[in-house]
């Protein structure tokens, strides 16, 4: 009953914060035309107005200087516009390199924008293949070709998936790991959906990741290549917290289970 009690509400706040984002976001009349030009052109599906308002609302908040985007999509559009909003209203100069996997897409991407974005120097649009890769002992995907940039910010949304041996979709995003085991400077990100994704960040990054269940977005907050957990301590904290339970030792010895 409690269960059902709990679900109902979530159901109800999650559909709230969708009509509320939306009809701000709607009421941004630059954003709110640009979504819409860029869907009337766009293959993609896009995301929820709720992302949208949290994608912009971060990047008006932290003012980062150079984002990266793991998938191109409306969100890219949201990026940019915020990115102009800061340099415009606080000189902040920002630069957004947005990572696509597919050429058709990423072709498509570009046709889509809105013409004040077509040659937006903030903006810049790269196609790269993708490569498995590990974080530690999690196996993931990562884009191959990321240009070297202090990035400030990391928005994941992909990339979508690579085959692997075993035929299946590898879809834990190992970017922003990789930025941060090679940078001493600081940088944050946001994980759209990627349950699995957020899953890894958590184990990688205690105490600097948070989820919103609402939302369905992960957090992780400034962090450098000395926040990033190696594999012992990942396995250590997991065994503090007695997720691993010993059996009576009288079982132990017995040897029953």
């Amino acid at each position: 009953m409690l269960g059902s009690y709990r679900y109902g509400l979530a159901r109800y706040l999650v559909k709230k914060i969708e009509e509320q984002a939306e009809r701000q976001v709607k009421g941004h009349a630059i954003l709110r035309d640009f979504l819409e030009y860029y869907g009337r052109n766009s293959p993609s599906t896009g995301c929820s107005y709720a992302d949208y308002l949290l994608l912009y609302r971060y990047i008006k908040n932290h003012n980062p200087k150079e984002v990266l985007e793991c998938g191109t999509g409306f969100s890219t559009v949201v990026i940019a516009q915020a990115l102009k909003e800061n340099e415009e209203e606080y000189g902040v100069k920002g630069h957004l390199v947005s990572m696509e996997q597919n050429g058709s897409y990423h072709a498509a991407a570009i046709e889509s924008l809105p013409p004040p974005l077509k040659n937006d120097p903030r903006l810049e649009i790269v196609l790269s293949p993708v490569m498995e890769d590990t974080c530690g002992f999690f196996r993931g995907i990562r884009y191959k070709e990321v240009p070297k940039r202090a990035y400030d910010f990391v928005f994941v949304d992909g990339p979508d998936s690579a085959a692997n041996p075993t035929n299946k979709p590898l879809t834990l995003n190992c970017d922003f790991v990789k930025l941060v085991s090679e940078n001493e400077h600081p940088t944050s990100a946001l994980i759209d959906t990627r349950v699995g994704t957020c899953f890894m960040y958590s184990l990688l990054f205690p105490g600097k990741f948070r989820y919103d269940y609402l939302r369905k977005v992960g957090i992780v907050e400034s962090v450098t290549k000395n926040d990033l957990a190696d594999s012992k301590k990942v396995v250590t904290r997991v065994m503090e917290k007695r997720e691993f339970h010993r059996p009576p030792i009288a079982t132990l010895i017995r040897g029953e289970y």
